[in-house]
């Protein structure tokens, strides 16, 4: 529920865990990549800023040596400020009963 995976230092002078780490896995296909983000993960993402990263994680190429995942700083502000290189499609709704 915190919003992230892993909690680390940004830079060698960090004295305090200031970097907040979200892994997302994903099989890459010709099209695009895709993955699965919360609307805690979101939120906990647009209020860090600068200090939250998002790691995306190609399964079919972590094996390989030398691998390295994609890493997006700030990813709130380059989804939802770049229409252009993400799309967002809604597919999940929670539904609640009414009860009174």
């Amino acid at each position: 529920n915190a919003g992230y995976d892993i909690k680390s230092y940004d830079t060698d002078e960090s004295i305090i865990l200031d970097r907040y780490i979200e892994v997302k896995s994903y099989a890459a296909n010709e099209d695009s990549i895709s993955f699965y983000w919360s609307k805690n993960e979101i939120e906990v993402s647009k209020n860090k800023g600068d200090n939250y990263f998002l790691y995306l994680v190609d399964r079919s190429k972590m094996k390989q040596d030398n691998y390295e995942p994609d890493i997006f700083k700030n990813p709130y502000r380059l989804i939802y400020e770049n229409e252009n290189e993400w799309n967002k499609i809604i597919e999940n709704y929670k539904i609640t009963l009414k009860t009174t």
